[in-house]
């Protein structure tokens, strides 16, 4: 009986440490539970004396505009698929509500994509260098999703047109990865910063696409029309990681102060 008490006593307590709030430190050495070993293996780190991003500086960056401009391009792209998709199916190709199930094959395949994009950028930094590699693999899948969902616009049979869907956003979830990455490798002791405006800019053009769609859908009753400004929204991301350079980072300056 002690001992089945000692034990449940333990459980409760393990218990009530998972159900705490998570508390966060500005540095490693801050933490109690980061023993001396592991400060020693994790090494210098300089502390971010400067937490807010001077954006007066920053907004005077073209390449921070480009990453800006191609979260809101992205996400209005992405935002077909993740909110229109079912209805595009049903009332505008006359699918089945049962055949939607097909579509689990479209998303399996986009989370595959996303893995394989991250892993195509960091393999080909080693080969091409991080500029190239950055820009590469986007601006590829993009290409890819937009020329594909162009194809869709004259493609009769269901099963051809979900095979171009599924490639469609494969080629989007594709570029995600590295999109994001560029956040880190811009920013720097910033990649808070940039990628929390990066998203800002990504969920203006989520608003943008959701309304745009429906109006276009309205006014016009064609799918196809409606679709348009999301294949040129693809081709606009594409164009605007192609602007996007990795290596140029937005303080260096600042960088250079801290280490």
């Amino acid at each position: 009986m002690e001992g089945f008490l000692l034990r449940a006593r333990i459980v409760w307590r393990r218990l009530g440490r998972c159900l705490e709030p998570p508390v966060y430190y500005d540095h490693p050495s801050d933490s109690p539970r980061i023993s001396a070993s592991e400060l020693e293996e994790i090494g210098r780190t300089a502390r971010n004396s400067e937490h807010a991003l001077p954006w007066r500086s920053a907004l005077r960056s073209r390449n921070l505009w480009a990453i800006l401009l191609s979260g809101l391009s992205y996400r209005y792209g992405i935002c077909f698929f993740q909110f229109w998709l079912p209805t595009y199916l049903v009332s505008g190709r006359g699918y089945a509500e049962t055949a939607l199930l097909l579509t689990t094959w479209l998303f399996a395949g986009g989370a595959v994509a996303n893995v394989a994009g991250g892993w195509a950028s960091d393999a080909l930094v080693r080969r091409l260098g991080l500029k190239t590699a950055r820009r590469t693999v986007p601006f590829t899948g993009l290409v890819i999703s937009a020329v594909s969902l162009i194809l869709t616009i004259f493609v009769a049979g269901k099963y051809y047109l979900l095979a171009l869907l599924s490639l469609s956003y494969c080629g989007i979830t594709f570029a995600q990865a590295p999109c994001w990455t560029v956040c880190m490798d811009v920013g720097v002791r910033f990649t808070g910063a940039v990628s929390g405006a990066r998203n800002t800019t990504s969920q203006v053009g989520a608003t943008i696409s959701s309304i745009v769609f429906g109006y276009m859908l309205r006014t016009t009753g064609s799918y196809n029309i409606a679709l348009l400004p999301v294949i040129g929204m693809i081709a606009a991301c594409a164009m605007f990681c192609l602007r996007i350079d990795a290596t140029e980072q937005l303080f260096p300056e600042s960088i250079a102060r801290a280490t």
